[in-house]
């Protein structure tokens, strides 16, 4: 769904905007980041950065879980994304599986925390790429436990393979076609100069 918000959202704000994005880049992209600073402002840091402060609290116990978090940090990482500035997606989707399973935790009473989001960063990594077995690596690597191999890749299998139930297509896929239709629609542009 995230992969979604992501794609969709930067060609369906080009058409509500009436092609601004494209015509200003420069304002389109301080507006994004207008809105992402407002985000984080009104979230208290939150949804700035990669979220590793969150996610880290998270996991050590330092933080306390929100139900409001992970839609915090969607929005911002969305923002960022459509805004055209190159940014990252892989460490705002491990600070997002954080705090789906900080948001999640009450619903396992009696399981640590800690379990639950490290097995929602699993799952939600592994249906945002599509790749389970990098999913379980990744987040076996956070937490240096081998006996959490087998859960973390149970999870990561069962979520992929959900997310391209849902949506057949990966996040790289769907970036590289956004890309490569950038590229095509500079290059007829340069074209028409051309003759």
């Amino acid at each position: 769904m995230f992969n979604i918000l992501i794609t969709a959202g930067r060609k369906r704000i080009g058409k509500l905007l009436n092609g601004f994005d494209k015509r200003q880049p420069i304002a389109f992209a301080a507006a994004c980041g207008l809105l992402v600073a407002a985000l984080g402002i009104a979230t208290g840091g939150v949804s700035f950065g990669s979220g590793y402060e969150i996610g880290h609290g998270l996991l050590h116990g330092t933080a306390e879980p929100a139900i409001w978090h992970p839609f915090a940090k969607m929005a911002a990482t969305i923002f960022s994304v459509i805004s055209g500035v190159p940014g990252g997606t892989i460490a705002p989707a491990l600070s997002i599986g954080a705090t789906v399973g900080g948001a999640a935790s009450p619903l396992f009473p009696g399981t640590p925390v800690s379990a639950v989001v490290l097995l929602a960063i699993a799952g939600y990594f592994a249906a945002f790429t599509q790749s389970p077995i990098t999913a379980a690596v990744i987040v076996l690597e956070i937490t240096g436990k081998a006996t959490t191999a087998l859960p973390l890749l149970a999870v990561a299998l069962i979520a992929a393979a959900t997310s391209r139930i849902i949506f057949p297509h990966s996040i790289f896929d769907l970036m590289a076609e956004t890309v490569v239709a950038d590229l095509k629609k500079k290059k007829e542009d340069i074209s028409h100069y051309d003759a």
